[in-house]
């Protein structure tokens, strides 16, 4: 039992040597050649042949194996666990910056100086802003940053039934140049007949040989170029783009509209209003709901006549300000941002429109005394 527990060890200690040149190792070679007493009891040992030694053996080395392997797979979840945990940390951390840089600076406004859209290139841009539901100070905004921000140079309409826009005094010292339209209230006038004046643009501005327009809602910010926007866009009827996903989100945004007068464009907007306004305008909640309803028709002019607008252009500062969060993460600069009812009905909303008009004071202030300097410049006072 002395000299067979010597040799146990001897040729335990062989087996622990690496592979060689064959491919085969010491232990290998050793249970070829018969010579071999796997590890154990030596008592155990003499009493195995050949063959129950070599199965004993690989049994028991295969069972080291999986051991070590379990210890080290156990390091490695340990170290995965504290990986994840620390980066999940990060995370939260970057997460939140990103999330009061929202807040804090809710426009991404183009830096660089876009170029002039002139008149030519749009016929018109036209707003609506009715009774005390308008958001003036949104409006105002919206139209100097058109004029500043996004260099348009054309005609800047304000259907409107409000004193205040039509004597100039509404936006201050901000006032941008725009002309505005009355809008015919009655006793019949519903929140519905309201909406649907879009549709009836064409005919309502002076200029009756305008052949493109733009409808904008007043809490739509042009924070980029429009230049680049009608550059890559140019719908043959009527242009939207798709509404942002949530539960009661519809088909299509109808808060910014880019149509061109043709017989498509008519047919659609008039099967649009009928639906609209059946039952007295409240058949409908929203207008898309019935625009939703025209587009399941089977000869549905509306499905010829629109075509779906990149969302890349357009950000909606959502209630969750979830979608504005993504956009800084990926870096995309928008034309337009779309500062929803959802978002303006919360608490929050307070500080962030106190955060664009600080914002954009600043910047039109700045924007406007470029304009100055340029005109000066070139010798024109007007």
């Amino acid at each position: 039992k002395v000299m067979a527990s010597a040799m146990f060890k001897k040729k335990y200690q062989r087996h622990n040597r690496s592979y060689g040149e064959a491919g085969v190792s010491d232990a290998e070679a050793l249970l070829e050649e018969g010579d071999w007493t796997p590890p154990g009891p030596p008592h155990h040992a003499l009493s195995l042949s050949k063959e129950e030694r070599k199965r004993k053996w690989w049994r028991w080395c295969n069972l080291r194996t999986a051991c070590r392997s379990d210890r080290s797979m156990k390091y490695v979840l340990v170290f995965m666990s504290i990986f994840s945990l620390t980066s999940m940390l990060l995370s939260f951390k970057v997460v939140g910056t990103l999330h009061g840089q929202v807040k804090n600076s809710p426009l991404r406004m183009e830096e660089g100086q876009c170029k002039p859209v002139p008149a030519e290139r749009l016929d018109g841009l036209a707003y609506i802003c009715n009774g005390k539901g308008c958001q003036i100070d949104l409006l105002c905004f919206s139209m100097s940053l058109m004029r500043l921000q996004s260099k348009y140079e054309g005609r800047i309409y304000v259907v409107t039934d409000r004193d205040d826009l039509f004597e100039g005094k509404a936006c201050g010292n901000n006032a941008p140049e725009y002309e505005a339209i009355p809008f015919q209230n009655s006793s019949s006038t519903t929140r519905m007949h309201m909406k649907l004046t879009r549709a009836k643009l064409f005919d309502m501005i002076p200029d009756r040989n305008a052949k493109s327009l733009i409808y904008i809602d007043a809490d739509i910010l042009p924070v980029g170029c429009l230049h680049d926007f009608l550059a890559a866009e140019d719908p043959s009827s009527i242009g939207l783009f798709l509404d942002s996903w949530c539960p009661d989100c519809n088909t299509y945004l109808t808060a910014l509209m880019y149509m061109k007068k043709t017989d498509k464009t008519s047919a659609c907007l008039s099967e649009w209003s009928k639906e609209a306004l059946r039952e007295g305008g409240t058949a409908y909640h929203k207008d898309q709901d019935a625009l939703d309803t025209v587009l399941t028709w089977k000869h549905s002019s509306c499905r010829a006549a629109i075509q779906t607008m990149s969302n890349a252009y357009i950000e909606t500062f959502d209630d969750k300000m979830i979608l504005p969060l993504f956009g800084v993460i990926t870096g995309n600069a928008p034309v337009f941002q779309h500062f929803t009812h959802g978002i303006r009905s919360l608490p929050i909303w307070r500080r962030i429109e106190r955060q664009i008009h600080a914002q954009l004071v600043g910047k039109i202030s700045y924007l406007k005394e470029l304009e100055l300097s340029k005109r000066k410049g070139s010798g024109d006072d007007g």
